[in-house]
């Protein structure tokens, strides 16, 4: 079991370079929702 997870844990690695932009994106869409949400919750 412990072995499984450190093996996703090795491909998620090697996928990062290219996951790195989609979490940028991802970071930024989430931080505009929070955001907006937080203006809803406020009114």
């Amino acid at each position: 079991m412990l072995f499984k997870v450190e093996a996703t844990i090795t491909l998620d690695q090697k996928n990062d370079h290219r996951i790195l932009r989609n979490d940028l994106w991802g970071s930024l869409f989430t931080m505009v929702v929070k955001i907006s949400t937080r203006k809803i919750a406020a009114n």
